[in-house]
């Protein structure tokens, strides 16, 4: 048990730390300790009994604390305790509410969006994603909306930000943000931030036809030999698309040790596979080609690259690639289209080629279709011949009607000097 005595500043100062805990009662203020630590860390601690039990309560760190102070809440603490208060419990709700106070309020619009990007959707979406919904609700809903609360948003509010969206010219991007912040208020519904989901109930304000632009012959001959003005290595990149018709996300980020030039194999991890499935794609002898002539960049295992990051820039590349068509086309109007209409060019290019539905879905990687619902359990064939010859034969049309070559037999040289 300590001895009392009175303690002073002088006292505090000139106490050593020892190889034991020390305490040092004061007498002036009953049950005021001065704890002093081996390390030296020193600390004021208030004693008391509360329903026949002894007890501490911490009072705080010497300095700052002083003795001045630590005496004044002591004796507050005394007081807590004639009253039947635990002083401990008076601590911990002091120090919960200062938290809250310094937490920032998810009621606020601004804080919603970044809570749920946050919390929810870094979570359960892919990175594509969520930076996309982030991307629509810090423009087009914290933009405008700033300060408000959501709890105070009605649905005559989201109908109207809605329509000045689409009056602007931009339909589709207010059927986006609808969708990106019907999921937000579900979140903040089951997180109570809400009591109501102001977007139920409200309708997308245009009606969206699923895109069905497949390029002809004429196009594709076009787009060939406008890859070729466009050079390395966006030009190599958008016949790969089209050799392959895989994903423009999926091809920009391919990797030399994903590529099997001895199988001729282009292996597409499932982490960057849109379905999240592995898929092998087979390649023909003219994406071998493209691959075999692109440079390689030391510390850099990326096919489509300028020796550091995956390429991009697909908007000003596209425009390009646009004026280059058109002027093969000799001036045949060129309808818009856009890359991932490569895609469905394939599709329509392999199905007219005779090769069969479900090998067509094996060499697009989809899961639906055919080989959806209990199918997709227990079918596991990869149905690896089919998708060679369908690629092989593919990749001879194209040369084809690159080259205009009449036989399909033989493999024409196609490398240009603008792509190696």
């Amino acid at each position: 048990m300590a001895k009392a005595r009175l303690l002073t500043e002088a006292f505090l100062h000139a106490v050593k730390a020892t190889d034991k805990e020390m305490e040092y009662s004061d007498s002036k203020v009953p049950g005021l300790r001065y704890a002093v630590q081996p390390s030296n860390a020193r600390s004021w601690v208030y004693r008391f009994r509360m329903h026949g039990k002894s007890a501490q309560h911490t009072i705080g760190r010497h300095p700052p604390i002083g003795l001045r102070d630590a005496r004044g809440m002591a004796q507050e603490a005394a007081v807590d305790v004639a009253k039947g208060v635990d002083p401990r419990a008076r601590k911990l709700a002091a120090k919960a509410a200062a938290k809250e106070a310094a937490a920032p309020k998810l009621d606020g619009i601004e804080n919603v969006v970044t809570a749920y990007i946050e919390r929810y959707a870094k979570k359960q979406t892919r990175e594509r994603s969520w930076r996309e919904c982030e991307r629509l609700l810090q423009r087009e809903i914290v933009g405008p909306w700033r300060g408000r609360s959501l709890a105070a948003i009605r649905r005559s509010d989201v109908k109207a930000r809605l329509a000045e969206i689409a009056d602007r010219g931009a339909p589709v991007v207010a059927n986006r943000v609808l969708s990106a912040l019907h999921r937000l208020c579900n979140w903040a519904l089951e997180e109570e931030l809400i009591e109501a989901n102001p977007c139920t109930g409200v309708r997308a304000p245009s009606k969206e036809t699923p895109r069905e632009r497949t390029l002809d012959d004429g196009e594709l001959r076009a787009l060939w030999a406008a890859t070729g003005e466009l050079g390395a290595p966006l030009g190599p990149l958008v016949r790969m698309l089209l050799l392959t018709g895989c994903r423009v996300r999926e091809v920009s980020k391919a990797r030399w040790s994903e590529v099997d030039f001895a199988k001729a194999v282009w292996v597409l991890p499932a982490a960057r596979a849109k379905n999240h499935r592995t898929h092998e794609v087979c390649l023909s002898p003219q994406a071998i080609e493209i691959l075999a002539a692109l440079p390689r960049f030391e510390k850099c295992d990326y096919v489509f690259t300028h020796g550091r990051a995956p390429v991009n820039g697909f908007s000003v590349a596209k425009r390009r690639l646009d004026i280059a068509m058109a002027a093969q086309l000799d001036g045949a109007e060129l309808m818009p289209f856009v890359l991932h209409d490569l895609r469905r060019t394939v599709a329509t290019g392999l199905a007219k080629l005779g090769v069969d539905l479900h090998v067509i879905e094996r060499c697009l990687n989809h899961v639906g279709g055919t080989f959806g619902g209990i199918v997709s359990v227990y079918q596991k064939h990869k149905f690896e011949e089919g998708m060679r010859r369908a690629f092989d034969a593919w990749g001879a049309h194209i040369e084809r009607l690159a080259t205009g070559a009449e036989a399909a037999g033989n493999v024409v040289q196609l490398r240009d000097a603008a792509l190696a």
